[in-house]
């Protein structure tokens, strides 16, 4: 079968804040051997170049201080919001290598711009989860500073945000993504493993993603595990290697395939 030329070889996956989105993406990333672009990067680093957030992304006052961004400083400037999704829908057209996409509304504005991509993910997760992810991403720190009822406020507000903003600018509902996705995953009460192989297992996930063989020539038919014995790396993707990228051993002897 031919190459649709309309094509673009993104995979995308969004999430609302916590959600594990951002884990399962750069999980996904790895086993498929893509580019990986966020959205969200680069509003957060707008919030640091303008100065009202902190220059380290693990300082826990990190996403007071962005939630303060968006809800004050972002609705005041509509190009805020133009700028960066421009920017983003510019690397999907003009994508020419596979590349993995995350965000919130990325798979909204694809569809609404009628870009054909490989695939599109949103994931989902409990309220209570994505307060016990939020804790984890930040450590410690949060669980002194915040109680866990603050931070399922922190969320919700900044759902809120979001939701308002993208309907007012395209008219798009992030809490409706079954219009805008091809597959919507609730990994509530999961870990990050058991999220990353719902999804890679998935019936949906992998006949979409069969598409990226027309890009990769060198791409296998499934998937390929193996441990390296120098280091205890394990490798899992679709792309064979020859060189554990942890240790660089390249001794054929010391990787054990997995099964």
């Amino acid at each position: 079968m031919a190459k649709d030329p309309n094509l673009k070889p993104v995979v995308i996956i969004d999430g609302l804040t916590s959600s594990g989105s951002s884990s399962v993406a750069k999980r996904i990333a790895q086993t498929l051997d893509l580019k990986h672009f966020s959205g969200g990067q680069l509003y957060r680093q707008l919030c640091i170049d303008l100065g009202h957030c902190p220059k380290d992304l693990n300082d826990p006052s990190f996403d007071d201080a962005y939630v303060t961004f968006l809800k004050k400083i972002v609705p005041k400037h509509k190009e805020y919001d133009l700028m960066i999704d421009k920017k983003f829908l510019e690397l999907v057209k003009n994508a020419k290598e596979p590349l993995l996409a995350e965000g919130r509304t990325t798979a909204a504005l694809v569809t609404i711009n009628n870009i054909p991509v490989i695939v599109k993910v949103w994931i989902v997760a409990s309220l209570k989860d994505r307060v016990e992810r939020f804790k984890i991403k930040y450590g410690e720190e949060v669980a002194k500073r915040y109680t866990d009822d603050q931070i399922a406020q922190i969320l919700k507000q900044k759902d809120e945000l979001d939701r308002e903003r993208y309907l007012k600018i395209y008219n798009i509902d992030i809490f409706k993504p079954e219009q805008y996705n091809d597959i919507v995953l609730d990994t509530s009460g999961q870990t990050l493993d058991q999220s990353y192989y719902q999804l890679i297992n998935h019936p949906l996930f992998r006949e979409k993603i069969k598409k990226l063989f027309e890009f990769y020539p060198d791409y296998g038919t499934s998937i390929i595990r193996w441990k390296c014995l120098v280091c205890g790396y394990v490798y899992e993707g679709f792309v064979p290697i020859k060189m554990c990228p942890r240790c660089g051993n390249i001794d054929p002897d010391k990787f054990q395939d997995l099964i």
